[in-house]
């Protein structure tokens, strides 16, 4: 009897517990349904406000191209072929054949100049000359305005101006006449005249014997005049010269190197004068 009484208290209370969850289940299915009709009739009145605001489009980013990469280089091949490879030489500048001129050679500075040639008939240094050698540059007969050699010859000392009958070049060297004693680049030139120095590069007067180089001379000196060569220099100069009794003398020096093989240059003067009133009168003078 007990046993039936407890069985049937566990089962009523069993039976409750059924009954309160089901209706449990269905009071959170009523209230699921209601909110969802809530949220339906929220929804249709919210539609209207939204279709005022603008429709945005929005469009895909353009996509800009990829750079190819390049494709690697063999560095360590570059690298070994640089090493192997030969150096190139540039060729050194070929020497102008003009570039040896005349102050070079001699080493002339203005109216200085360290060697000459009249002694040796090569190009020695003026100290290595065992005798009195004097020489008178261009620039320096240039910057006294010598047209003579009896003008230069009064600027070295043991030299003496002889008169020359008048009509020639005639010098004392040491006490010794040498009117025969003229030269020009080295060759003996002993003819009577007026030497003139508007084509002279220099004057070089050697003191003392000098047959045992020149030949025939006298024991005093020489005088030799060293012409100006074509060495392919580029001048061009024009003097001109007036004085008393419609003296004028005028005076031209052209050269340039025409090319590697070919230089010239051309020398050329004019002189002329009158003579004063008197025995003379009406005698002129050109050349």
């Amino acid at each position: 009897m007990g046993h039936e009484v407890r069985r049937g208290r566990y089962a009523n209370s069993i039976a409750k517990a059924a009954l309160l969850s089901v209706s449990y289940l269905a009071l959170a299915v009523a209230g699921g349904n209601s909110s969802s009709a809530q949220t339906s009739q929220q929804a249709p009145a919210a539609q209207p406000g939204a279709s005022q605001l603008p429709p945005v489009q929005i469009e895909e980013p353009t996509r800009k191209p990829k750079r190819q990469r390049a494709q690697p280089s063999n560095r360590a091949g570059a690298a070994a072929a640089r090493r192997t490879a030969t150096p190139q030489t540039t060729p050194a500048p070929q020497p102008s054949v003009w570039a040896s001129t005349y102050d070079t050679r001699t080493g002339t500075v203005g109216v200085y100049t360290n060697s000459t040639s009249v002694a040796t008939k090569v190009n020695t240094a003026l100290i290595n000359i065992p005798q009195s050698i004097s020489v008178r540059t261009k620039d320096f007969i240039r910057d006294q305005g010598f047209s003579s050699l009896t003008d230069v010859t009064r600027y070295v000392p043991g030299v003496a101006v002889h008169q020359g009958e008048g009509n020639r070049d005639e010098l004392v060297i040491r006490g010794v006449d040498s009117s025969a004693n003229f030269f020009v680049n080295g060759f003996r030139d002993d003819v009577q005249y007026f030497r003139d120095l508007y084509n002279a590069q220099s004057v070089e007067i050697l003191k003392g014997p000098s047959a045992l180089i020149f030949g025939r001379g006298a024991g005093g000196g020489v005088l030799n005049r060293t012409l100006k060569e074509a060495d392919g220099t580029r001048i061009y100069e024009v003097t001109g010269q007036t004085g008393s009794y419609w003296d004028r003398r005028v005076t031209l020096d052209a050269g340039q190197a025409v090319n590697d093989n070919f230089a010239a240059r051309l020398n050329l003067m004019y002189e002329g004068g009158d003579t004063p009133a008197g025995s003379n009168a009406g005698v002129s003078t050109r050349r």
